[in-house]
């Protein structure tokens, strides 16, 4: 029994998901989540392809870090480097 004031013991993140895992709740979320990514990829995109060089290789290297989160690679369009 924890004694009052004492910190409680929280379970793993992963034992927490896995109670919501196939549930309605979660798909929605996920799929709320990958709609909002990929409105902001395409919007950085659309960007990246209006922008002066200088400002585009800026644009490229924060749109490489959103790439790599998603754990995509990509060929750059406006500096032809590959990115992660």
């Amino acid at each position: 029994m924890a004694q009052h004031g004492a910190p409680q013991e929280q379970p793993p993140a992963c034992l927490i998901l896995s109670e919501y895992q196939g549930s309605d709740v979660l798909r929605a979320y996920a799929q709320i989540a990958a709609q909002i990514v990929g409105a902001q990829v395409r919007a950085m995109k659309m960007v990246i392809d209006f922008a002066c060089s200088e400002m585009r290789h800026m644009l490229c290297a924060m749109k490489c870090v959103i790439d790599f989160e998603l754990g995509e690679l990509r060929c750059c369009r406006s500096c032809s480097a590959a990115i992660w």
